[in-house]
């Protein structure tokens, strides 16, 4: 086999180990020995959009095939307004995105996009996911219909995302009937930061692109600036000339280092095109790697991935809340999530023992003659999870060893009292001792629990559950 050929081993099962010999077929001259056994290991499956692909609708069989995600609509009881609901509702943090731009822009190939990175499907994955249907998106703007679609996508375990994200698509904002109807769609989005759309070749903006706007920042105020980002869509490897076109147009938003509008640019032609992962494909000696599709697909994902983290660090927007009102919410959503993980704690610390129950009960006259005898346990530890490389920032209390947030949007630790962990108090809502702003710090990893196994003896297991004291400090920590 020639170094610059590939085989493809089919058929095989995830988890599971196997050996893998190689030997020379030299026609008439026979076969060579078997090569050294080379001993390799398969993955685990991705559970999560196996699972979906199981209970989507195939659309089309091409390469790779295209299956329509299950969606649940909802009645939202408000005129020229769609609902659909994606997974089952729970109480994870949300996140809310509203997509503006032109027909044409590729709003919902981003949103098919957006969908296919959640799930964790890979360019080498001989199946892609559809979300929204461009067509029927395409037929509503050519009858100029302005209606609002709401898609919530709500967090599931897999996803590349920590939160549940909700998508207000926006096919027909700025249409004919103006401001009043735009004023109509908006007030019904709450807790809302906004992300627009524009095609990158664009070297100006349209007038309707720029009553676009225009439209946003007259309905939201001037707060909504600093959550206003561009999605630059059609864009290769080069600076996208829109970016200039933004700056020239005087529309305020976050800059970068250079003077340019936030941006994260996609390029979704890539999406639905084939990945090559088929053996006649490899041996045509096609190149996967020098491949445009490829290379796009891997700058969408990497965009993706940036986005999302600068997303979640954003501070959320209201019309109608105050500060003191947004800042309690949030308070709130870290209790939830904390609370969550205290529950998972304290079960793990009941099932412990329930277990070491059974154990001692199984060796009781060991048990009895010698407080020595030793029995292996399930404890729970506290454990530091390196997240360097990230991009994300926590808030972890120096002295209860705990991470009180785990998505803030501070770095630096003197602004540690604006986190919203903290009460107005300048005190810490979330951890044990309720400590001070100043023992919190943005460090390089997260403390988690995890469950190990240790060997005590009858005589510490007399002293950890028999003492109330004790049992009732096992279950507060």
């Amino acid at each position: 086999m020639a170094g610059a050929e590939k085989a493809i081993i089919s058929g095989l099962q995830p988890e599971t180990e196997y050996a893998v010999r190689v030997r020379c077929d030299c026609g008439a001259a026979g076969r060579s020995k078997e090569s050294i056994a080379v001993n390799v290991g398969t993955t685990k499956r991705d559970r999560l959009k196996e699972s979906l692909k199981s209970k989507s609708k195939r659309i089309n069989s091409e390469s790779p095939s295209v299956y329509k995600l299950p969606l649940t609509e909802e009645d939202m009881e408000v005129d020229g307004c769609r609902r659909y609901n994606f997974g089952k509702e729970n109480v994870t943090q949300n996140r809310t995105i509203m997509l503006l731009g032109a027909t044409g822009s590729g709003k919902s190939t981003l949103i098919n996009g957006l969908i296919n990175y959640i799930v964790g499907v890979e360019w080498e994955d001989d199946f892609r996911f559809k979300l929204v249907d461009e067509d029927q998106s395409r037929s509503q703007a050519e009858s100029q219909t302005s209606e609002v679609t709401v898609y919530k996508i709500n967090h599931q375990e897999g996803f590349k995302i920590p939160f549940s994200l909700t998508i207000v698509d926006t096919p027909g904002f700025g249409d004919t009937r103006g401001i009043h109807r735009d004023k109509e769609i908006t007030e019904q989005i709450r807790n809302l930061f906004s992300s627009s759309v524009a095609s990158a070749s664009l070297a100006r903006l349209t007038p309707s692109q720029k009553y676009v706007f225009d439209s946003v920042l007259s309905i939201f105020g001037n707060d909504v600036t600093e959550n206003l980002q561009v999605l630059v869509t059609f864009a290769d490897g080069q600076r996208p000339p829109v970016l200039e076109a933004i700056n020239a147009s005087g529309v305020p938003c976050p800059k970068t280092e250079d003077g340019l509008p936030v941006h994260f640019k996609f390029n979704n032609s890539a999406l639905f095109a084939q990945n090559q992962s088929s053996a006649a494909a490899d041996s045509s000696g096609v190149e996967e790697k020098g491949s445009f599709d490829q290379m796009f697909w891997q700058m969408g994902a990497q965009s993706m991935k940036t986005f999302f983290v600068a997303s979640d660090k954003l501070t959320t927007k209201s019309l109608t809340l105050t500060k003191e009102v947004l800042r309690e919410r949030k308070q709130l959503q870290i209790s939830i999530e904390n609370v969550q993980k205290q529950v998972k704690v304290g079960l793990a610390k009941l099932e412990t023992i329930k277990e070491t129950t059974e154990k001692v009960k199984l060796h009781e006259a060991e048990c009895s003659r010698n407080e020595k005898f030793e029995i292996e346990v399930v404890v729970t530890r506290p454990v530091q999870v390196d997240i360097s490389g990230t991009g994300k920032f926590i808030t972890n209390c120096q002295v209860c060893h705990v991470t009180c947030h785990q998505s803030c949007a501070y770095a630096n630790d003197t602004d540690k009292i604006k986190c919203s962990a903290m009460g107005s108090d300048g005190n810490c809502t979330q951890c044990k001792g309720k400590c001070p702003w100043s023992e919190h710090f943005n460090m390089k990893y997260r403390w988690e629990y995890k469950e190990v196994k240790e060997k005590q003896t009858v005589k510490e297991l007399k002293e950890k559950y028999l003492k109330p004291q004790r049992l009732r400090e096992l279950f507060s920590n």
